[in-house]
């Protein structure tokens, strides 16, 4: 085992929870800023030689944002998170870039943050989001909780292109819904909320 891996187990291993320091205005619920995520993260694998880079770039896939963790023997660990974002709009880039920092840093590092369930992309809530209706059917579900999560389909297909003034008329309809899918399908509510918690963040609202 290399010396850069042994220091990288020792860093995880002395990693504390990231706290929840920000709060959302429309969702009323805490979650775990990039500077949260920096605090956690930067003290401890400095303290075993690591550097962290994080440094945008492109290829055939579309552009990026990568994390790098450097150790002192010159080993590094690196994430890749693609960027989603508006073309032409500085404050759709800004979301990206900051959503991609955190994610980074979490995926790489595994930094404990409860309110994060471990996605890293609209894609994938969507998918899963289909996923949660169509396992739904299957499970035989009440007929209410099946319009539940077929509202809640709807509006992430609307959050994904909604207007700052849009997204501030969702905020109650966004709430209501998500608390009601949550009393029987807390991860399908979690993905509703983390689309929702981007989209904010694309708009400069969060």
């Amino acid at each position: 085992m290399s010396e850069a891996i042994q220091a990288f187990i020792k860093a995880q291993s002395d990693l504390g929870v990231a706290i929840k320091n920000a709060k959302n205005p429309f969702l009323r619920n805490k979650y775990a800023d990039i500077n949260a995520i920096q605090d956690a993260v930067f003290p401890v694998f400095h303290k075993h030689e690591f550097a962290i880079i994080q440094e945008g770039g492109a290829d055939e896939f579309g552009q990026y944002l990568e994390t790098k963790l450097i150790h002192a023997t010159g080993e590094a660990f690196t994430s890749k998170v693609y960027l989603e974002f508006k073309k032409a709009d500085m404050q759709s880039l800004g979301g990206a870039l900051t959503y991609a920092r955190r994610y980074g840093l979490i995926a790489l590092t595994g930094v404990p943050v409860q309110d994060d369930d471990g996605n890293t992309a609209n894609g994938e809530q969507h998918m899963k989001m289909k996923q949660a209706v169509s396992q739904s059917q299957s499970n035989r579900k009440p007929p209410k909780q099946l319009k539940l999560l077929e509202r809640g389909e709807n509006l992430t297909r609307a959050l994904k292109s909604c207007t700052a003034e849009q997204l501030i008329g969702f905020a109650t309809e966004a709430g209501s819904l998500i608390e009601q899918i949550r009393e029987f399908d807390n991860d399908t509510a979690d993905n509703l909320n983390q689309v929702y918690r981007e989209r904010e963040a694309e708009l400069g609202l969060g």
